[in-house]
């Protein structure tokens, strides 16, 4: 015989009815919020996980909320004024098979008040705007690990420490350095721009 875990408390209601036979977890339970206010919270405790699912008219599941000792998951979309993590603690949004999307019809702030921001991608990062400008406010502004373009005028240049470079830019917008010198070094048919 299977224990049955203690009944499921919400705001003062019970839920006593076990999930339908042939259900794949055990002692998983069914039930419905008649009667619980819009406004009222929802508390739900478990040893374990917890998997709330939300089906349509049609029991097609639309959505789907899993809370555990690793944070939450959620099955499709989520829509909220506000995503904070407790005080002391990180906050790590992932999703570690598919895109991670966040819009808003009047704009999207990612900030951090008093360390530093982040972002990464194993492939390319993409930076657009469409209708405005992308604009970079800081007191120093590195491009680490640029590639480097070779232009010598003479072969005993080459030899030469270089200390100082130019930035130039491909046709394409792709950046590279090229050793400064009293004229551009820049050059729209430089190696880099070709394989580009």
């Amino acid at each position: 015989m299977v224990a049955q875990p203690p009944p499921l408390k919400w705001e003062g209601y019970m839920a006593e009815k076990p999930a339908a036979p042939g259900s794949t977890l055990p002692g998983a339970y069914s039930s419905t919020l008649a009667g619980l206010r819009e406004d009222s919270l929802l508390v739900l405790r478990s040893e374990k996980n917890v998997t709330l699912n939300v089906r349509n008219d049609q029991g097609q599941l639309t959505g789907q909320l899993t809370v555990g000792s690793e944070g939450a998951v959620f099955g499709h979309s989520v829509e909220t004024p506000l995503i904070q993590a407790r005080a002391s603690e990180d906050l790590k949004l992932e999703s570690p098979t598919r895109a991670l999307t966040m819009e808003a019809p009047r704009g999207v702030e990612v900030s951090a008040a008093k360390g530093p921001l982040k972002v990464s991608g194993r492939k390319d990062l993409q930076l657009e705007s469409t209708e405005g400008e992308i604009l970079f406010d800081a007191n120093t502004i590195q491009l680490g690990s640029l590639p480097l373009g070779v232009y010598t005028a003479s072969p005993a240049q080459a030899s030469q420490e270089q200390a100082v470079y130019e930035v130039c830019v491909c046709p394409s917008g792709k950046i590279y350095l090229s050793p400064a010198e009293s004229g551009s070094t820049c050059q729209a048919m430089s190696n880099i721009c070709l394989w580009s």
